[in-house]
């Protein structure tokens, strides 16, 4: 599973940047230029509705509290705009009506934060890096959502696809108005793509050992939408005079595909990176309780052990989930016991994926004063990324999800 993380991050990075690379130059060297205004709205709707239905409910899903999660998307928007003005991290575009194949001297107000640079060299190469430090920031936004889901790293990947190709032309019309053939534009603009692939790896390598930060940079890739959008976006759409109509559908339909495609993608979800499942069925003064969990996010890896470093890991790891008075801890005056403990590590036999399933038996003494189960698991598998929980008792049925920071189911 590592490898497939990592190898649909480095794909989904590649796709990003050469994808809007390649039509923005369609957009630039032929297609009609009103193209590049329509995708503005689709772009605009994609964004929004990504930011705020997939990135941040999955970063309050994840352990992060309302009065964690808005501080920081705060932050992030203030911190975005700081970087646009400081040139590190530029998204501003000129009005879409002004770019066209030829690249008239409109050109030059295609971004506010060259701030009028000095000679056509110097603002083609704050462009390109600009560009890449940009292309780099997504790779890692891209990184830590496919960390958290893998169909929210499509999602995120889709997105950001959509966004840069506005972005991608602008480049262009800079680039050529400085003098560069169009091979070379196209090239440059390529290699500079390329930063992406090198922010989704490193963000990889990095977030892997460290799922706690996952939810907050998934916070970040939502202030970057909702940036872009708001304060690059919206306002060239509000001077669009011409084929209003359009813009709104568009506009819609970017609302539409993230609202779809989200429900097309958890409808048949199983064996999410770093995601386990739990279920817990309490009955009178019985507490069963199963739990399934992907290899990778227990030891690191999903097939057989190659050495003895990685037979210790899984000796320890099964140690740990077979200790299930300290694996779970129910409401301390219930009382309860472990009547059973059973851990089944995986055989290795072939299939895509390996899971350890773990099956244990509470007997409780006062089960009227049982009211929640906290689990230590987070502890001992920093991998582990949350726990998908359904529960079912005299309480009712329930799911919920549990993280590292909101370890203790309730009732």
């Amino acid at each position: 599973m590592t490898h497939s993380i990592l190898l649909q991050i480095a794909l989904a990075c590649l796709l990003g940047g050469l994808l809007s690379v390649a039509a923005a130059a369609l957009v630039m060297f032929g297609l009609p230029r009103k193209w590049l205004a329509l995708t503005v709205s689709f772009s605009t709707g994609l964004l929004l509705a990504t930011a705020t239905l997939h990135l941040l409910p999955e970063a309050l899903e994840s352990g992060l509290t309302p009065h964690e999660l808005f501080p920081l998307l705060l932050a992030g928007i203030l911190g975005f705009f700081a970087l646009e003005k400081f040139a590190l991290w530029r998204h501003a575009h000129s009005g879409t009506g002004d770019l066209d194949t030829h690249c008239d001297p409109q050109c030059a107000d295609h971004t506010h934060s060259h701030h009028h640079l000095e000679g056509a060299h110097g603002a083609s190469l704050l462009i390109l890096i600009g560009d890449g430090f940009h292309n780099f920031t997504d790779g890692l936004l891209i990184a830590a959502a496919f960390l958290a889901d893998p169909a929210l790293g499509w999602a995120t990947t889709f997105a950001i696809i959509a966004h840069e190709v506005p972005q991608e032309a602008g480049d262009f019309a800079i680039l050529l108005a400085a003098g560069w053939k169009r091979g070379r534009a196209l090239f440059w603009n390529g290699v500079s793509s390329l930063a992406a692939l090198a922010g989704g790896v490193i963000g990889y390598l990095a977030l892997e050992r460290a799922m706690d930060w996952v939810p907050a940079i998934i916070t970040l890739a939502a202030a970057s939408f909702l940036y872009i959008a708001v304060a690059d976006l919206m306002p060239r759409l509000k001077r669009e005079t011409a084929d209003i109509g359009w813009h709104g559908l568009l506009l819609a339909a970017g609302i539409v595909v993230v609202v779809f495609g989200s429900a097309h993608a958890h409808a048949g979800e199983a064996h999410v990176h770093g995601a386990g499942r739990l279920d817990i069925a309490i009955d009178k003064g019985q507490v069963g309780i199963t739990l399934e969990l992907p290899l990778d996010a227990i030891v690191g890896f999903e097939r057989a052990p190659k050495n003895d470093s990685e037979k210790a890991a899984l000796g320890a790891a099964e140690k740990v989930l077979d200790d299930a008075a300290a694996l779970f801890v129910p409401t301390p005056a219930a009382n309860c016991a472990v009547k059973s403990a059973r851990v089944d590590m995986p055989k290795f036999g072939g299939g895509e994926h390996a899971d350890i399933d773990a099956r244990y038996e509470f007997r409780c003494a006062n089960p009227a004063v049982l009211k929640g189960i906290e689990t230590t698991i987070f502890r001992h598998f920093r991998r582990l990324y949350r726990l998908e929980v359904r529960r079912a008792g005299p309480a009712g049925q329930a799911a919920v999800r549990l993280a590292p920071k909101n370890p203790v189911l309730g009732w």
